[in-house]
C-alpha cells in the first residue's frame, strides 16, 4: 500500500505523520480528519485560529492541501451595514 506523508500546522506547531492509504484520495480524507480533530482540540481559544495541512506522496510530491480558518467577533466588532452607509435612524 503507497505511504504518504501528512504535515498538519496549528498555533502549537507543525507536525508529520507517514500513513499508508490505497490512493491520494484516501490520504486526503485522512488529513481533512486531522483538521477536524485540530479544531476540536483548539476552539475555543481566542477569536481566530488558522489550521493547515498538506499530503505529499512517497516521491515528495504535494497531491493535496487543506486549511480551515476560524474567526470570531463580538457584538461590539460587528458592524451592521446600516452603520456603514451611514443610514439608519
Amino acid at each position: 500500500m503507497p505511504k504518504f506523508r501528512i504535515t498538519t500546522e496549528d498555533p502549537k506547531g507543525r507536525a508529520r505523520s507517514t500513513v499508508s492509504a490505497p490512493n491520494e484520495e484516501a490520504a486526503a480524507a485522512e488529513a481533512q480528519r486531522g483538521l477536524a480533530d485540530m479544531s476540536r482540540d483548539n476552539l475555543p481559544d481566542g477569536e481566530r485560529l488558522n489550521l493547515k495541512a498538506k499530503v505529499e506522496n512517497d516521491s515528495g510530491n504535494e497531491v493535496y492541501r487543506a486549511s480551515l480558518e476560524f474567526k470570531a467577533k463580538w457584538p461590539e466588532q460587528i458592524r451592521r451595514p446600516d452603520e456603514e452607509s451611514g443610514a439608519g435612524g
